[in-house]
């Protein structure tokens, strides 16, 4: 069980830092995550994440 979490964290840790390379974006400044989290909820209401 311990191992599995630990392969998750590993694997988000991965995504997160992968999306900060591709986007430029520093995901641990507020700033950049709140317009990026911001941005996703915009595109989820336009319906551009169908």
């Amino acid at each position: 069980m311990a191992e599995h979490k630990e392969h998750r964290i590993d694997t988000l840790s991965y995504r997160l830092r992968h999306f900060s390379e591709l986007t430029g974006r520093d995901l641990s400044a507020t700033a950049s995550f709140a317009e990026v989290w911001l941005a996703i909820r915009a595109a989820g209401q336009l319906g551009l994440l169908d």
